[in-house]
């Protein structure tokens, strides 16, 4: 799975997200998801953005969730029952 982002002025790199083998399926997790975003977000992300993600079981976690508070990264919240509006798709 690769984790990418959209940014106004900035150029982020693809993000190759790593299976995690300590998960129940060795799948991926929000252990996993963070790991990229460690990588792809924290470099370019500024405290007046607003982050973008839909809802997928690993972006939804306690993990997640409490990972991004302690960065001060704000996600916009998403509708549980919205189409898929995510730009990244299309590009």
């Amino acid at each position: 799975m690769v984790w990418a982002a959209i940014a106004r002025d900035k150029k982020p790199d693809l993000i190759f997200i790593e299976r995690n083998q300590e998960a129940k399926k060795k799948g991926y997790s929000s252990k996993s998801y963070i790991k990229a975003l460690q990588e792809g977000l924290l470099p370019i992300y500024d405290s007046e953005e607003q982050f973008q993600q839909d809802n997928t079981k690993i972006y939804l976690a306690n993990y997640t969730k409490t990972w991004l508070c302690e960065n001060g990264i704000r996600p916009i919240p998403w509708p549980v029952p919205s189409p898929d509006l995510n730009p990244i798709e299309y590009v």
